[in-house]
């Protein structure tokens, strides 16, 4: 048992990260997706920050919504390069057009491959119970993200955890869990009734 479970930690470590992030891309995009997530905030040199709790929509690779629960409720939906951002109760909400360099963390879930490894140096490690983590250090010196992280289930092949550290040492995280199919497309279209200011 204990051989058996060096092998396959020594075996994991072979693998190419690139393809690992791959077959979990694949694996989110097969179709559509609704979890559970639970985000935290959590400012240098602090030991403690801010959490929020809510829903998460993947319908990968064009679009990814957040719904975020009380106590402070407001949705993001980002598809292709547009996000929409608004509050229940709203008569407006807020839209931002943006460039591939304006989506540290969310770029690695939404550009391809070979984009990525222009952008990156990646590793990946084996956590116990089979856990896989693909650690990604940007190579450029201007780029907002100091390190992202992402952990996958060796069993699942889904996402559970995605984190990005800034230059600052500003530490961001979502926990993801309770993965269910969603065939509600509509999540995936802004509010018509909605004034829309450009930002």
């Amino acid at each position: 048992m204990i051989w058996a479970a060096s092998a396959f930690c020594q075996a994991a470590e072979a693998q190419d990260p690139w393809s690992v992030l791959e077959e979990l891309r694949g694996n989110l995009g097969a179709r559509t997706l609704k979890a559970g997530f639970v985000q935290t905030y959590r400012p240098a040199g602090f030991t403690i920050g801010d959490r929020e709790t809510g829903d998460l929509y993947l319908s990968l690779p064009d679009c990814v919504r957040w719904d975020y629960a009380e106590p402070y409720p407001k949705t993001f939906l980002l598809c292709q390069t547009t996000i929409h951002t608004w509050n229940p109760g709203d008569q407006a909400g807020r839209r931002f057009h943006l460039v591939d360099s304006d989506e540290p963390g969310i770029d690695l879930l939404r550009l391809r491959i070979e984009d990525l490894r222009l952008r990156y140096d990646a590793n990946v490690e084996v956590k116990p119970e089979g856990i896989l983590e693909i650690i990604l250090s940007p190579r450029l010196a201007d780029s907002t993200i100091a390190e992202a992280r992402l952990t996958m289930d060796a069993d699942r092949q889904l996402l559970s955890t995605l984190s990005y550290r800034d230059r600052e040492g500003n530490l961001s995280r979502f926990e993801i869990t309770d993965y269910l199919p969603a065939d509600d497309a509509d999540r995936f279209q802004p509010p018509a009734d909605l004034d829309w200011l450009d930002q």
